[in-house]
């Protein structure tokens, strides 16, 4: 894949997380995700698994991310930290 096509998938999903918009954020993924993170007691399976932690995460979550190129390479940085969280 070229470098800029990978820029455009990983601003568009980037974009669709900063907007919370859980369905346009599920249609990043393939349907039999295995979504892990740090905050999560063990891995998030599947797309409905994946919509109901993302609409209960963000009622509660609210953080922008962009892209930062960085020697040729893209890297998710957050634009702004959760309220009562700093960077």
């Amino acid at each position: 894949m070229e470098e800029a096509t990978m820029y455009r998938v990983a601003d568009h999903t980037l974009q669709a997380w900063s907007r919370q918009d859980v369905e346009e954020v599920i249609a990043c993924y393939t349907t039999d995700l295995v979504y892990l993170d740090p905050n999560t007691q063990g891995p998030i399976q599947g797309s409905d698994a994946m919509r109901r932690y993302l609409s209960a995460l963000f009622e509660q979550w609210n953080m922008s991310w962009r892209l930062k190129a960085e020697r040729g390479l893209f890297r998710p940085q957050p634009a702004r930290a959760p309220h009562g969280m700093s960077r």
